[in-house]
């Protein structure tokens, strides 16, 4: 039996454990929006990436590139609203060993606002494995009402237990911070995820997590690549029913990713991405 076949039963029987039953209705939380069109893509699969984008929000252990640097920007119209929408910025870079990483984003509409400004490293602990911290502020603006902060932190985790298979885990705002007056918690939790090298070009990723308060989520993606610049992604989540798609085009340091998801009931999302700098290693046995 070759090695590809060993892989695809080894993610098929990790999908029959996660995946059963029907999809079930999804409850809002503070930090679950997905961010980065290539991780939107594969619906918002990204924990065990080999290399997302915007590497402090989803997890500062991961990173693969080691040298230089690189600058992200992300827009999103959710569920084709006039006025809800997301940006984020970002920035990642390898010196001393050491992945730093930083970003800022802004989600929400004129009289609701989500702001964070997140900090994050990524350190080398053996051969294949990470360990990562970030540190996050949030701002919530509410018209009429004023403004709330408070601090965040985040311990992650990345390794490469055996060839082709990458494993990687977030457990966010471990600290629950209070938030305004009314002394309220900033939701935490636990995200743990998979990649697997399928094939020379397909890569699948399976990703669950649970909230403080309750809230729990499974998605599925597969990331394909076509020629050596273009990719394709596409993904599912079993807690909405929500299908994504997306593509990526890499010419020299320029990368631009495209994702478009949508939802059975709200509709529609698109994403874009665009990147400037070095390109990202895409092997997970690094």
């Amino acid at each position: 039996m070759s090695r590809w076949h060993q892989r695809w039963e080894a993610f098929l029987i990790i999908l029959a454990i996660l995946f059963p039953g029907q999809p079930r209705a999804a409850r809002a939380a503070f930090e679950r929006w997905g961010i980065g069109a290539d991780v939107c893509g594969m619906s918002i699969t990204g924990v065990a990436q080999a290399d997302p984008l915007f590497l402090p929000f989803i997890n500062p252990a991961l990173g693969t590139f080691e040298g230089g640097w690189r600058f992200s920007t992300f827009y999103s119209r959710r569920y084709q609203m006039q006025e809800l929408t997301q940006a984020a910025l970002a920035f990642s870079g390898f010196k001393w060993r050491i992945h730093w990483s930083a970003g800022a984003e802004r989600f929400g509409y004129s009289l609701y606002r989500e702001e964070r400004i997140v900090g994050g490293v990524g350190i080398p602990l053996a051969r294949k494995t990470r360990v990562g911290l970030a540190v996050r502020f949030h701002r919530l603006g509410i018209e009429g009402y004023g403004s709330a902060y408070a601090p965040g932190l985040d311990l992650a985790w990345s390794s490469v237990p055996v060839e082709g298979f990458r494993v990687g885990a977030v457990w966010w705002n471990v600290n629950r911070p209070l938030m305004g007056r009314a002394r309220v918690r900033v939701p935490g939790g636990l995200i743990v995820g998979m990649a697997a090298e399928l094939s020379d070009r397909l890569t699948g990723t399976v990703e669950g997590g649970r909230t403080t308060d309750g809230w729990g989520g499974l998605g599925l993606g597969f990331s394909l690549g076509i020629t050596r610049g273009l990719g394709l992604r596409m993904g599912y989540r079993r807690e909405t029913g929500e299908y994504s798609l997306g593509a990526s085009l890499l010419l020299q340091i320029f990368q631009w990713d495209y994702a478009f998801s949508l939802h059975p009931a709200l509709g529609g999302t698109h994403y874009f991405s665009v990147t400037f700098g070095n390109r990202s290693q895409d092997r997970l046995n690094r």
